[in-house]
């Protein structure tokens, strides 16, 4: 079969011939309709690979699945995985979502680009406001270059559940960020503004990409997208660095 392969990074992607994949146990064979750009995919595919079994997939948390430990390369459909770009893709059946008789190419977009702003969103509203909190300290570390790495050890490595900053400066909130475990809370503060608190948003999770294609069959989403066709991959690739898209590009097979 043909597929649209990225050999080098910041060279021009190229079409070559590859084997057309064989399904495993527990695997599905797609032909692919409609791919979106950065990526691709009647079902959809959650852009995140994810084992389906770890803590984090069973509750809901695919994007942080155990098979991506903290400091490792996250590879991804796309990203050192094989992607949409091809006329075959065979994923597990738990990382496809249902869009009956849809058009593939409406939901491209929402793949990526989509479910990770409504994840993002869905975070926001999620936070706990109204929490009565007793403080003490158990421990102190100084606030040095190596307070980041002293912080993790305590937690056996797994990160911080909630930061309190009380400098809300851009560098302790760096350092929050990089240190927060997955599905952690940050809250910042700053005496010269009100008070605020924010969530840390990576990825999607399935469920979120289910919301997302619900949202848009009922037509309450409005999806800016440009299509081309399969041999104009490096076309769309072009007019995306060069800023001519109005929407979404999506490579229609």
């Amino acid at each position: 079969m043909r597929a649209s392969k990225l050999e080098q990074w910041d060279r021009p992607g190229k079409y070559v011939q590859v084997l057309k994949p064989v399904p495993g146990y527990g695997e599905c064979l797609i032909e692919m309709k409609a791919a979106g750009l950065c990526l691709g995919e009647e079902a959809v595919v959650h852009h995140l690979k994810h084992c389906g079994i770890c803590n984090f997939c069973t509750s809901g948390a695919e994007q942080h699945c155990e098979a991506y430990k903290r400091g490792d390369v996250v590879l991804t459909r796309g990203a050192g995985l094989d992607g949409g770009l091809a006329e075959y893709l065979v994923v597990p059946r738990h990382e496809l979502v249902s869009i009956g008789d849809q058009d593939p190419g409406l939901y491209a977009p929402l793949t990526d680009a989509g479910v990770a702003v409504y994840h993002a969103v869905q975070s926001l509203a999620q936070l706990d406001y109204g929490k009565h909190w007793h403080w003490r300290a158990d421990k102190v570390v100084l606030s040095d270059a190596p307070t980041g790495p002293k912080l993790l050890d305590m937690t056996n490595g797994n990160g911080i559940d909630y930061i309190v900053d009380f400098v809300g400066s851009g560098q302790t909130l760096a350092l929050a960020a990089k240190f927060s475990r997955p599905q952690g809370r940050i809250l910042g503060w700053n005496h010269m503004a009100t008070s605020c608190e924010f969530a840390l948003s990576i990825g999607s999770t399935r469920q979120d990409l289910e919301d997302v294609c619900r949202l848009a069959a009922a037509g309450k989403l409005r999806i800016n997208m440009q299509n081309f066709s399969f041999d104009q991959i490096q076309e769309a690739h072009d007019s995306l660095r060069a800023g001519r898209l109005s929407g979404r590009a999506v490579i229609v097979f």
